[in-house]
């Protein structure tokens, strides 16, 4: 995950929205990582199930920072204004990372 892929895909998903200056918004985050080819069925059939969770590297903490600070003068005008951020970390068959926002 890298911050202009971050602010491309805002960009194409957002239209030219931007929230006001004064807004407080929360961040939602997914970030969805591949299972590796190395795991048995069980193991994968675990992974998507939930029961088992990517405990690796990017920390949950990263990806918020990475998130916010990619959205700077483009969702909002400062991450200051982001007064709640979730994030979860899971295994998926289609890696990706979903970002919602809202304000408050």
């Amino acid at each position: 995950m890298c911050r202009s892929l971050v602010r491309i895909r805002y960009k194409a998903a957002a239209q030219g929205f931007r929230f006001p200056d004064d807004a407080q918004v929360v961040v939602q985050i997914t970030a969805r990582f591949p299972i590796p080819a190395s795991k048995s069925k069980k193991v994968r059939f675990a992974m998507l199930a939930g029961q088992i969770k990517p405990a690796k590297k990017p920390d949950c903490d990263n990806i918020v920072k990475i998130v916010c600070d990619a959205l700077n003068g483009f969702a909002y005008k400062d991450d200051a204004q982001v007064v709640l951020a979730q994030v979860a970390k899971e295994y998926t068959d289609e890696p990706r990372t979903d970002v919602s926002l809202w304000e408050v």
